[in-house]
C-alpha cells in the first residue's frame, strides 16, 4: 500500500493540487515538501498546531508548490522533431518549405529557413488558442445569457485562467496543448464567474449544469497541467 494513502489530503489553488498533510511531534513549525520521486507534496504540521492554520499556510504558498512541481518536470526543448500535443492530439513538428507554419496528417510543418523558430512557432500556438477560447467563449457566454468585456490570452504558471468583476476573462495559451474537453472546462469555469464571482456551492452548481461530467477533465488537469508547462520555446 502507498504511505500517502494512510494520510489525510487537502486541496489548494485552482487547478487544484493535492497536499498529503503529516502530523509530527518532532516538527518545530509547519513546513512543505516536494518529493523528488513522484512530486507529491507533503505539508508537516507541528501537534500544536491547528490544521486551519497549516492549510492557511498551504494556500499562501500555492506558487512556490507550482514553482516546484513544474521543476520535477522533464523539459522539452521544443525543434524540428519534436512530438507536441495539439488539442491532446501528438503532432510531430517538421521542417517544411514556404513561409507559413501548417498542419497536416498530425503533423506542424514549420519552415526550415523560418526565423525565429521558437518565437514564430509560440506566437502561431498562441493566435490558435486565442481563436479556440473566443469561439467557445462565446459558445458558453451565449448559453447563460451572460457577456464578457475581453479576453487575454496569457503564459501564466500561477492559474489557467481567471475571470474579473468587470468581466475581463484571462486563459493560458497552452490549453490549446491539452485535450479540447479539457479546454473547455477552463472556459466554463470561467465563464460560470460571470453567474457567481466565488467557489461557492452554486458557482460549481452552475459549472455542472454547463458540463455535467467536468470533474473528469478538471482531475485531468490537476494530474497533467504541469507538463504543459514543461514545453521550452
Amino acid at each position: 500500500m502507498d504511505n500517502t494513502e494512510k494520510l489525510h489530503s487537502i486541496t489548494v489553488g485552482f487547478p487544484e493540487v493535492q497536499v498529503f498533510v503529516k502530523k509530527s511531534k518532532k516538527a518545530k513549525r509547519v513546513s512543505l515538501r516536494v518529493s523528488g520521486a513522484n512530486g507529491n507534496v507533503f505539508l508537516i504540521v507541528p501537534v500544536r498546531v491547528s490544521m486551519q492554520d497549516a492549510e492557511n499556510f498551504a494556500c499562501e504558498k500555492v506558487g512556490w508548490i507550482r514553482k516546484q512541481l513544474v521543476s520535477k518536470v522533464e523539459k522539452t526543448s521544443v525543434q524540428h522533431g519534436t512530438i507536441l500535443p495539439i488539442g491532446g492530439v501528438p503532432h510531430k513538428i517538421i521542417a517544411g518549405y514556404g513561409k507559413k507554419i501548417i498542419f497536416k496528417d498530425r503533423t506542424i510543418i514549420v519552415p526550415f529557413k523560418r526565423k525565429s523558430f521558437n518565437s514564430g512557432l509560440k506566437a502561431f500556438l498562441i493566435e490558435l488558442a486565442r481563436q479556440r477560447f473566443c469561439e467557445r467563449t462565446d459558445y458558453y457566454t451565449k448559453l447563460i445569457g451572460k457577456e464578457y468585456s475581453r479576453i487575454n490570452i496569457r503564459d501564466t504558471k500561477s492559474r489557467w485562467g481567471s475571470c474579473s468583476a468587470e468581466g475581463n476573462i484571462s486563459y493560458s495559451w497552452r490549453l490549446i496543448l491539452a485535450p479540447n474537453s479539457v479546454l473547455d472546462y477552463l472556459v466554463v469555469h470561467e465563464v460560470s464567474h460571470l453567474v457567481e464571482m466565488n467557489h461557492s456551492i452554486n458557482f460549481w452548481n452552475e459549472v455542472e449544469t454547463l458540463m455535467p461530467n467536468y470533474k473528469e477533465f478538471r482531475s485531468w488537469l490537476k494530474l497533467n497541467g504541469e507538463r504543459l508547462h514543461s514545453y521550452q520555446f
